[in-house]
């Protein structure tokens, strides 16, 4: 005997999207719209957004293997949409993070050549320690940044509406995605499309999660779950951290996982940035630099003390000294500013991971 389903099945041609509602408390109903609106936006991204852009950027000329020499600006007009393909060269960039470690072991390896009485070109005992030339550490660092390089030579392209200008800034409320359809067709009705989804896409994230308006941080479900896990853990995590949100039939998991994400390009800068136009007591300029510009000008080492840029630290990590018209800092010194540099360029940040887990009964 068969046995029919209690629940038909049909076949469905088209999916609705519909824009989510400002998600402002936490309750059950909260979690299941936030995490329905991540599969809906996923939807709008892979079947509108990212087939519309594809066949939109492809009218243009340029590519990977055939780059603008400078930034470009292609229309495209598709009956009453008028758009705008900004295309960017793109080239290979420092790799700052591997300069980091490179840098690292650099020092190390004339520590442990002066520690075994190896000396060498380079360095020289002063003061009972080991000195380093400054030139070396500059070409070091310079010779990285210009050879130890990651990334591709190519194109970024964006896309944006010009006209209308009503269209620019409507948001849908519903968005009907029909199951087969080619949205990368450059028709009107799909550029439509894809500027509707861009928008409900820019629309949902804010009222699902938040987002700033200038300095202040409009806060939704996302951004209050965080603020609540925290407080009922009642500190920082410093592992990875469960919040547990159980209601009738389902538990909501919050997961908290502590990271951290290092800003190798600032490491660098401390060391190499160059002078600002004007020199305030927050100006950035990099340590090698200013021992450099300093030890041939009086004036400008005064000016640096009073702006606070050169403190007694400072003086008392490095203490450039002049030998036979070579400037030397102290090893230790600069392998300290390293390991200084190194944590303060850290900044912690917390993945959150939200699940879905039933009852067994």
């Amino acid at each position: 005997m068969v046995v029919l389903p209690s629940i038909m099945p049909i076949v469905v041609t088209q999916i609705e999207i519909e824009l989510p509602d400002h998600l402002l408390t936490i309750e059950e109903g909260s979690f299941w719209r936030y995490l329905a609106w991540q599969n809906d936006r996923a939807e709008l991204d892979r079947r509108i957004r990212t087939k519309f852009k594809e066949g939109a950027l492809a009218t243009t000329s340029y590519s990977d293997d055939a780059r603008p020499a400078h930034k470009a600006e292609t229309p495209l007009k598709i009956g009453q949409l008028e758009f705008i393909i900004t295309t960017t060269p793109t080239t290979k960039h420092p790799a700052y993070s591997t300069i980091n470690v490179e840098f690292g072991n650099f020092l190390q390896q004339f520590k442990e050549q002066y520690d075994k009485g190896l000396l060498g070109k380079g360095y020289r005992t002063l003061q009972g320690e080991a000195y380093i030339d400054l030139d070396v550490l500059i070409e070091k660092l310079e010779g990285d940044v210009k050879t130890l390089l990651e990334g591709k030579a190519g194109v970024q392209q964006k896309i944006a509406l010009v006209k209308p200008q009503e269209l620019i800034t409507n948001v849908p409320n519903i968005i009907s995605i029909v199951l087969g359809r080619d949205y990368s067709a450059l028709s009107e009705y799909n550029g439509r499309m894809f500027i509707g989804a861009e928008n409900m896409i820019k629309e949902g994230d804010g009222r699902t999660v938040g987002y700033k308006e200038g300095s202040i941080e409009v806060k939704r479900f996302k951004k209050l779950l965080l603020d609540d896990s925290l407080q009922t853990i009642g500190a920082y995590p410093k592992a990875p951290t469960v919040v547990a949100y159980p209601f009738d039939e389902f538990t909501f998991v919050h997961q908290l996982e502590p990271r951290t994400r290092h800003e190798y390009g600032e490491i660098i800068a401390a060391f190499l940035k160059g002078f600002p136009t004007r020199i305030a007591r927050n100006s950035k300029i990099g340590d090698f630099i200013k021992i450099k510009e300093m030890m041939q000008d009086e004036a400008l080492r005064k000016k640096l003390v009073e702006s606070g840029l050169v403190d007694e630290s400072f003086s008392r990590d490095y203490n450039p000294t002049r030998r036979d018209k070579v400037i030397y800092v102290r090893l230790q010194g600069v392998i300290d500013r390293l390991e200084r540099y190194r944590k303060d360029t850290i900044n912690p940040y917390l993945e959150q991971n939200i699940f879905l887990k039933r009852h067994k009964f």
